[in-house]
């Protein structure tokens, strides 16, 4: 083998724990979103899979394949979760779980039947590949929570769909004689391609996270400037005219902006102005009937 097994498992398994800390604290650190959260989860996950494919050499090969097989789905599939949250569209938990289960029982069955370790191969070429596929459409085609392409972590995923699609390609035609390469070369440009796909991915989804928080403090920032300026006010209704140009009555105007909620009431001075007859009765004593209109109220002191 062209890459030492154990050696790329090793240094892969360091990195996704080195992602997973450094995802789970800016989850911990930046007000704890789900998206983050689900990824965080993923990279964690990412790890404990290569940590299976590096111990399995030494005892256990079959069950320790078919843990970190499924392993490393529910991780991508974790991480699918949060690109789903973070894009604005929600993909069922057990749709999710269904997959896991699937690609668990067809392994585990293609591994009890003897079948080549290619066939293996190309199975979790077909789950992984397109899982990674899903992943760029929805960073591709954002929901209303992002404004621009998620350009950086959809091409990544991208790659990594082609990259399985190739390799799914390669094996077939090895099969077929069509192609005369050694098993121990694709799986070493596997491994060597599956430390730069984890690097890439965590850090690509984390910056775009970082720039839509950065997006939405200069959106507020921009809103503090506004309400702290000059703010163009009728002198007859007191509406304010927005920066569209827009006459907006005063409690909409910051109450769209602001957390500030409103309650109506009615002062003394205009109670004076609107109501003469209540504080004219209010003047002659307790207990004074005022009538206003074709109805009457009886006035109680306090």
């Amino acid at each position: 083998m062209l890459l030492d097994a154990v050696t790329v498992n090793a240094v892969d398994t360091l990195l996704a724990l080195l992602l997973a800390g450094l995802t789970a604290g800016i989850w911990w650190t930046s007000g704890r979103r789900h998206a983050v959260r689900y990824w965080a989860l993923g990279a964690v996950a990412m790890a404990v899979a290569d940590f299976s494919f590096l111990i399995r050499v030494w005892g256990a090969y079959g069950l320790t394949t078919v843990v970190a097989t499924g392993v490393m789905t529910s991780a991508l599939l974790l991480t699918l979760r949060g690109v789903s949250i973070f894009c604005g569209v929600r993909i069922p938990v057990s749709r999710m779980g269904l997959i896991v289960v699937a690609h668990v029982v067809v392994f585990a069955s293609l591994l009890e039947i003897g079948a080549p370790a290619a066939v293996r191969m190309a199975v979790n070429s077909v789950v992984w590949g397109g899982v990674a596929f899903v992943m760029a459409r929805l960073l591709w085609n954002p929901g209303p929570e992002s404004v621009q392409r998620l350009i950086l972590p959809a091409g990544v995923l991208a790659c990594h769909a082609v990259f399985h699609g190739l390799r799914i390609a390669a094996l077939t035609a090895r099969a077929m004689g069509l192609l005369h390469v050694d098993m121990p070369v694709i799986q070493s440009v596997s491994l060597a391609e599956s430390s730069l796909f984890t690097v890439a991915l965590y850090a690509g989804l984390l910056l775009c996270d970082m720039r839509l928080r950065n997006k939405a403090l200069a959106a507020a920032l921009e809103e503090v400037k506004t309400l702290t300026g000059v703010l163009p006010i009728c002198s007859c209704c007191k509406k304010i005219r927005d920066d569209r140009g827009e006459w907006t009555q005063l409690e909409r105007y910051l109450s769209t902006r602001t957390p500030a909620q409103f309650s109506h009431g009615i002062c003394p001075e205009c109670t004076k102005e609107l109501y003469p007859e209540l504080q004219r009765a209010a003047a002659r004593g307790p207990r004074q009937v005022v009538r206003t209109g074709s109805s009457q109220s009886e006035l109680k002191p306090r």
